[in-house]
């Protein structure tokens, strides 16, 4: 229904003046875009488009170098959802994960590669809490830290901190497997030092030196859950200041078959980088901040298992490598200079 106003209006615009004509232009007609200007938001468009078609597809064959590669170039066109960002930090871990030094070549990821993409998804918003942790604001900055001061602190007797029991559950599993082997001799009427010991011997030697012993780990975390939530309670501590310290991960290995194809005496294993450690090492200009970042990751595992567990049974091959590291550098730490920075780091 049309106002009288309205007909009016219409009725104006219909007539032939000049005035009407000159309404008429401007009100119907669309406005004139600049061709150049069209142009470039079109090829804007495109190359964006081209972008991330191609930043998808390298991505899904799993072409991390590549997709790194676009995404240095095209940072501002590409955009990252969690999608994009879940599988393009997958496949850099796995790839870093892969490299060893007897297949390396130029196509192989390094460790900048996969600081670069945390700074990156950090950069975007996705991994949030990364990095948000300073070492030079720290809460406890003293490191002469006294037995008695720690058991104070962290409300934990200083041998929860102490690890290297672990192998006591494998002494108490093959104990309590050499009297039912006992039993079983006496039962069937044979000599089980004989038959039966050696042939678990024989076993034991296969797992340890073949299978790097993930049949026994295995069946130890089916009948002991406790034992595998530990080795998970962990790892996870290293996981988690690894991230909050600015040490990009490449993987947390749970599964011990594949724990023993990357670590070497570890019932688990999380593989970080510390790019600027690892170069202060490499030019012997090595920082102060960087040795007690490194320190608080690797006794973080023992730690996480102490506060829940009240006891660390893993971590001894953690407390090995800071010995052999902080004793490598120049001017080497003394066993007492050790013992007061790995009492700190666990603090």
């Amino acid at each position: 229904k049309m106002k009288c106003s309205d007909f009016i209006f219409v009725l104006f615009l219909s007539c032939g003046s000049p005035l009407s004509k000159s309404l008429k232009s401007s009100l119907i007609k669309p406005k004139q875009i600049n061709p150049f200007f069209r142009c470039g938001i079109t090829t804007a468009l495109r190359s964006k488009f081209d972008a991330e078609t191609e930043f998808d597809s390298k991505l899904e064959t799993k072409d991390v170098k590549r997709c790194i590669s676009i995404l240095r170039k095209n940072r501002n066109q590409i955009e990252m959802d969690e999608n994009r960002a879940e599988k393009l930090i997958s496949q850099v871990g796995e790839a870093i994960l892969e490299l060893s030094e007897n297949s390396k070549t130029s196509n192989d990821l390094e460790e900048d590669d996969l600081s670069y993409v945390y700074n990156e998804l950090k950069y975007r918003n996705i991994l949030k809490s990364y990095l948000s942790v300073d070492m030079d604001v720290i809460p406890y900055k003293n490191k002469y830290v006294s037995q008695e001061k720690l058991e104070e602190l962290t409300a934990l007797n200083i041998e929860a901190l102490s690890p290297g029991k672990s192998n006591n559950i494998f002494a108490y599993a093959g104990a309590f497997l050499f009297l039912i082997e006992i039993s079983i001799g006496q039962y069937f009427q044979i000599d089980p030092l004989t038959t039966l010991v050696p042939g678990t011997f024989l076993l034991f030697a296969v797992d340890k030196f073949v299978f790097g012993g993930a049949i026994s780990e295995t069946i130890l975390r089916f009948f002991n859950p406790t034992y595998k939530a530990k080795i998970v309670r962990h790892e996870a501590g290293h996981f988690l200041l690894a991230y909050l310290l600015g040490c990009p991960i490449s993987g947390c290995i749970l599964d011990p078959w594949k724990v023993r194809k990357y670590i070497k005496g570890g019932q688990g294993g999380t593989i970080f980088a510390d790019p600027i450690f690892s170069k202060g090492l490499m030019s012997g200009n090595i920082t102060k901040s960087s040795v007690d970042r490194f320190s608080v990751v690797l006794m973080g595992g023992i730690a996480a298992e102490a506060i829940l567990y009240e006891k660390s049974e893993g971590g001894a091959s953690d407390e090995s490598y800071l010995i052999e590291l902080l004793s490598s550098l120049q001017p080497p730490f003394s066993y007492s200079m050790i013992k007061i920075q790995a009492r700190w780091a666990a603090l």
